[in-house]
């Protein structure tokens, strides 16, 4: 089997307040994300026999674009999140993936938003971009994506013939 490129739009990102039962939300009109990992501490020191190295703490940080979207109840969450210093739960989906039994590989991780910021240009569509800092190491799974998540600003196909009144899509 060969390989085969991952796309950065396959890659999702869904959120969550840590002890809310409600499903994970999609973030609208995400641009981009990354996975900036790194080590605290360690120490070198020098001997005789040339320089000894000790390990220090792995730390991750997500940082996170997209376009600001009005009636955008994850953007909400984020803001809240961060004003009130909550943990957050996110989750990194690759939906490009087969799926298997309906879930996705997925990596899961809890932190607290560091920053969040708004940016409105003249010339352009507004930006929410923020940064979570992970509390611990990121776990690797299989999440389920709901079709509710994976189509949060995609609409569906609709037929061309006549439509009930409770079957119109807004």
């Amino acid at each position: 089997m060969g390989l085969e490129a991952i796309k950065g739009a396959d890659q999702i990102l869904l959120f969550r307040l840590k002890g809310e039962t409600n499903p994970a939300t999609k973030l609208a009109f995400q641009t981009e994300h990354s996975i900036e990992a790194s080590v605290d501490g360690g120490d070198s020191t020098a001997t005789k026999d040339g320089s000894l190295s000790s390990p220090g703490t792995p730390v991750e940080e997500w940082p996170f674009t997209s376009i600001a979207a009005r009636g955008d109840e994850t953007r909400e969450m984020l803001w809240k999140a961060f004003r009130e210093q909550k943990v957050v739960e996110v989750w990194q989906i690759d939906k490009g993936a087969e799926e298997q039994e309906g879930k996705y590989p997925a990596r899961y991780a809890q932190g607290l938003i560091q920053d969040l910021s708004e940016t409105a240009n003249v010339e352009d569509l507004m930006e929410l971009s923020g940064t979570i800092k992970i509390n611990g190491v990121p776990k690797e799974g299989k999440a389920t994506l709901t079709e509710d998540q994976k189509t949060v600003v995609q609409y569906l196909f609709v037929d061309t013939t006549a439509v009930a009144e409770d079957e119109i899509v807004e």
